[in-house]
């Protein structure tokens, strides 16, 4: 048998992956099949945005195979393009696809865009095939090789890899290519994705996209099977950004009608007329024409149809409700904005007077430069920028003094966390416990240890139910998080639950687990700074929202985007958070209320955009710009060396963050850029391993953690060479360097940079030397002189990595938690 690729089809998939060079890219084949040979003559381009989603690949599959049929073809193939040079393998999801597509088509193929001949004169096609008797799909090893001579598998001519590479980069035809992502966004292109036989063609067997076409498939059918699919989804399964761009431009939009709306004097109908209360009603009833008000019904329920004794949001009274006089002085239904403005403020200020009077100083110590310096750093912190800088202040080159080293866990420490007042200690360890520390002390207070699961029905970890009725955790512990406040205590790990606790209590309080719940492993958590939301990121690719308020306590949503494991997640005051996907080297920045996100890639460039911009065979990242002066060694040295994971992500403010990876460099972001503002390669050195064959072989150390102080200018990394490194940020957060090391043996599994208040200095009976004696003394010296306090360095060591066993250290190496006070320099 053999297979034929026309030039429409090659040129189809040639310009998808060219019209999106930073993205993934799929699509489906279209031929037929006569006297044993396979014509490919068609492709229909699906995606670009959500290549891994089941409803809109479920809508466009659905939607290229009415239109195969409309034209007598067939589903014979499946095709995508990577947005990595290096990632020419068929993902699960193609596999998925293509077998899907092999139920209908026995003979279907499936092909992958090799990143590295695209540009040549090659067909720049790798080819996966599956045997009748297995589901998987193997890159074709038969010989020859596929699109050469002599092979079952060809062009319909050969000069069709260098015409297309001609089209796009002299007549730039890529850029009129849509796929059904694109139709989407602007369904002016709708008549792009369904061409093939109903549109004129050029002399290259090309489409004419200025024609004026009849579309096979019927508006109202594309509307409805978009509908069926995205109704079918459960609450919380669908991506909200995916929701949103639904909501576009739909061609004949239908209208809701309701029979009982009224007209107005224009003649046009009022918007779901709502009988709600007359105009004088007093403010704040919670009834409307005496019936209490009914639950708000959940967005995912449409219909066409409203109850009588309910409008719409025209009609709607959208006044706060009335709330309770005491909980914000004395309310006054008269009084004016400008009034209450000026109460709230007084009773800010009388908030400030007492929580500095409480247990701080004297009455006689709260003036107005105190009152003054407090408002000042409450504006600051809300402005959500860098606003701390006290680097200058430390002298990071001396070796730490005041240390305290907790030991209580068999295996490596995942996790340690602080709150923020001082008072606890948390740290969590692979053997599946959680101990509770005074962090004042060092004092051991509360252990809280894995609980064996009764009676296990199920074999096999993966297909064991979570049971959220064990007060604890079953398996490894990988992360844990602590409230602002100090009041819940979040623990996650391999057995898939959220486990929240009461810090306070030292008791179980509530899990989060099942259908609502993550899939795989729960590696990542983080507490939104001064609220009780809480995102969790997971194995399953996924992030998770919860809501811990006491009257809350529940699921949120979910966020979708990732390709990879979540491996970290970091937020501070605003509602964003940010999140690492291990090996789809991307940092994504979740703008949580506008439900959208910024993907920030790093590791090395994409093949396509190289050709796009420099030559067929585009310039490797780090060659030599004269091609002479040891290019090629230069070549190699960043081969080694390009990042393949990011393991490692924290927010230094609201728009700036930082990112480890497991090429030893620390990259430094920002918001307004998608390219790192600064790199520093080779963060943490070499590993040098002696080989018997290969001699000496020096790989980099991969960054394991970072932390940062929030909001200011000091932040740390961690690998396992012995140290932690304390870099300073620049004034204008451009770049960083390095200005000491904290000595620490082990692999780095967890960093916290926290400033504690003074009351923790004072009860602290490891911090001894004049710290502490100028602090009681003067407690707020350090604020008014030069703005630094003492800095605490928390450390979560262990002999090995927390997500694996590759590394295994011994000599000089204990299971345990370092804390480190660093003291600004002495003031005179």
């Amino acid at each position: 048998m053999s297979y034929t690729l026309s030039a429409t089809a090659y040129f189809k998939i040639f310009f998808h992956a060219a019209k999106h060079p930073h993205k993934p890219v799929n699509g489906v084949l279209l031929g037929e099949k006569s006297d044993g040979d396979v014509i490919i003559e068609d492709a229909v381009p699906l995606l670009h945005h959500w290549t891994s989603l089941s409803p809109m690949m479920e809508i466009g599959l659905d939607l290229a195979t009415r239109y195969a049929d409309s034209v007598g073809l067939k589903l014979v193939g499946y095709y995508q393009a990577s947005d990595r040079l290096d990632d020419t393998s068929l993902v699960p999801v193609g596999e998925k696809i293509a077998g899907k597509i092999k139920q209908g088509f026995s003979d279907a193929v499936a092909f992958v865009i090799d990143g590295d001949k695209l540009g040549t004169d090659e067909a720049a096609l790798i080819l996966y095939t599956s045997l009748s008797t297995s589901s998987s799909w193997r890159p074709f090893s038969g010989n020859p090789t596929p699109f050469s001579q002599g092979s079952s598998f060809k062009l319909a001519s050969d000069d069709l890899p260098r015409r297309a590479v001609a089209l796009v980069r002299d007549e730039h035809r890529h850029q009129k290519f849509g796929d059904f992502d694109d139709h989407l966004e602007d369904v002016s292109i709708d008549g792009l994705l369904f061409q093939g036989t109903l549109m004129r063609k050029d002399e290259h067997g090309l489409p004419i996209h200025n024609v004026s076409l009849q579309r096979t498939i019927p508006d109202h059918e594309v509307q409805d099977i978009t509908l069926k699919y995205l109704l079918k989804q459960p609450l919380g399964q669908c991506n909200p950004t995916l929701q949103r761009e639904w909501d576009g431009p739909w061609p004949h939009k239908r209208k809701r009608v309701d029979s009982g709306a009224k007209r107005n004097s224009s003649g046009s109908a009022t918007k779901f007329s709502r009988k709600g209360p007359p105009r004088n009603a007093k403010h704040g009833s919670s009834k409307v024409n005496g019936v209490q008000k009914k639950r708000r019904v959940a967005d995912e329920e449409l219909s066409d149809q409203t109850d009588e004794g309910e409008g719409g949001v025209d009609d709607m009274d959208l006044r706060a409700e009335e709330e309770d006089g005491h909980a914000s002085g004395e309310e006054d239904d008269e009084e004016t904005p400008a009034e209450k403005r000026l109460r709230l403020a007084k009773l800010y200020l009388e908030s400030v007077k007492e929580s500095l009077a409480d247990g701080e100083f004297d009455a006689a110590e709260i003036d107005k430069e105190l009152i003054s310096t407090r408002l000042k750093q409450d504006v600051l912190e809300h402005s959500g920028r860098v606003h701390i800088f006290v680097a200058d202040s430390f002298d990071f080159t001396q070796p730490p003094t005041k240390v305290l080293r907790t030991r209580g866990h068999r295996f490596s420490v995942t996790s340690a966390v602080a709150s923020e007042s001082g008072k606890h200690l948390f740290t969590s360890g692979k053997e599946g416990s959680i101990i509770q520390w005074d962090l004042a002390t060092g004092k051991r207070l509360t252990t809280f240890h894995k609980i064996r699961p009764p009676n296990p029905k199920e074999k096999g970890k993966g297909k064991a139910q979570v049971d959220l009725s064990i007060k604890g955790h079953t398996d490894e512990v990988l992360a844990l998080a602590v409230s602002d406040d100090g009041q819940f205590l979040a623990s996650a790990g391999k057995d898939r639950k959220l486990v929240i606790w009461d810090v306070q209590k030292g008791a179980w309080i509530k899990a989060f687990g099942g259908n609502l719940g993550h899939k795989d492993t729960i590696s990542a958590l983080s507490f939104r700074k001064g609220t009780h939301q809480l995102y969790t990121g997971s194995f399953d690719r996924t992030l998770k929202v919860y809501d811990l308020s006491p009257s809350v306590m529940g699921y949120v949503e979910t966020l979708f985007g990732h390709q990879d494991h979540i491996l970290s997640v970091d937020a501070l005051r605003g509602e964003t958070c940010v999140s690492v996907g291990g090996r789809d080297k991307t940092v994504r920045y979740w703008k949580i209320v506008e439900e959208t996100q910024l993907v920030f890639r790093g590791g090395g460039r994409s093949r396509i955009r190289e050709v796009l911009d420099g030559g067929l065979r585009g310039d490797d990242e780090g060659d030599d710009p004269d091609g002479e002066m040891e290019g090629a060694q230069v070549k190699e040295t960043t081969k080694k060396f390009i990042e393949g994971s990011i393991e490692c992500v924290a927010m230094i403010d609201e728009t700036t963050f930082v990112s480890g990876g497991d090429s030893g460099s620390l990259c430094l972001w920002s918001t307004l850029k998608k390219k790192p503002i600064f790199t520093q390669p080779l963060a943490h050195g070499f590993n040098e391993v002696h080989s018997e064959t290969e001699g000496l072989i020096r790989t980099p150390r991969w960054i394991t953690s970072v932390g940062s102080l929030r909001y200011s200018d000091v932040m740390a990394s961690g690998s396992w060479e012995g140290n932690v490194r304390i870099w300073k940020l620049d004034p204008k957060l451009k770049s960083f360097a390095l200005v000491g090391t904290v000595p620490a043996p082990g692999v780095v599994n967890s960093l916290q940079l926290l400033s504690p208040p003074v009351e923790f200095f004072k009860r602290s009976t490891w911090i001894k030397s004049s710290t502490t004696e100028r602090i009681s003394q003067d407690p707020d010296a350090s604020r008014r002189k030069g703005g630094a306090q003492t800095i605490l360095l928390i450390a979560g060591m262990g002999q090995e990595h927390r997500f694996g066993r590759w590394l295994n250290l011994k000599e000089g190496v204990v299971n345990g938690t370092i804390v480190v006070a660093l003291s600004p320099r002495t003031l005179p």
